[in-house]
């Protein structure tokens, strides 16, 4: 189960292993970036102190520069939409981050990008409408 294993990834250090190599590593790296997007978001999901601990290390900061980094690639961008999703709708904090950093309209340019894709779209939709208390796509 998704929750189990986030957990299991929490206790083993695994955000802060994520956003380092988000930071450093794997930086160019696109297919691992979405990656760690998905992790993050999973992480997230309806966990409010994982959410929390993301946030307060960057994470949100780092997913918009991933987002900015690779503005082509619709799986990033789909990956970076939930995983801010997720952050946000878990606490107040990181939603107030997401919007100054101009994140709630990068995911919502995002959603208008993949008008054209039906396949991308339900995969957007299929990730974000199971997200409690959206604040992004309310």
């Amino acid at each position: 189960n998704n929750s189990d294993n986030a957990a299991a990834i929490v206790r083993g250090g695994g955000i802060m292993l994520i956003l380092q190599s988000m930071r450093k590593e794997f930086a160019t790296d696109g297919v691992l970036q979405r990656n760690c997007c998905a992790a993050l978001g999973n992480m997230a999901m309806n966990n409010k102190l994982n959410a929390k601990e993301i946030g307060n290390r960057g994470g949100v900061e780092l997913v918009i520069d991933v987002m900015k980094r690779n503005p082509f690639s619709h799986d990033v961008l789909i990956e970076g939409s939930f995983a801010l999703e997720t952050l946000g709708s878990a606490t107040e904090q990181n939603r107030r981050r997401i919007e100054s950093l101009d994140g709630v309209a990068r995911c919502r340019r995002t959603w208008a990008k993949l008008s054209g894709d039906p396949e991308k779209l339900e995969k957007f939709w299929s990730l974000l409408l199971p997200v409690s208390n959206r604040f992004i796509f309310n």
